[in-house]
């Protein structure tokens, strides 16, 4: 999986680097929400494939449990 770093974010929205990481203190929940969508869009993660890797997730962790 690639990591998504301030400058790919900037890139994509046609901003500046600055600008990203001002998002921090001034619309930290803003920033939260793009970093999440550009880490998706980088990695080709759609809602589907999430919703198939969270199942997959839950059916390790119940096996885990009984495993147990």
């Amino acid at each position: 999986m690639k990591n998504i770093l301030y400058r790919d974010i900037a890139e994509m929205l046609g901003k500046k680097e600055g600008t990203i990481k001002n998002w921090r203190v001034n619309h930290p929940v803003l920033l939260d929400l793009v970093k999440i969508g550009a880490f998706c869009k980088v990695n080709d993660l759609d809602i589907h494939k999430i919703k198939k890797l969270l199942e997959i997730k839950d059916v390790i962790s119940d096996k885990v449990e009984r495993d147990e």
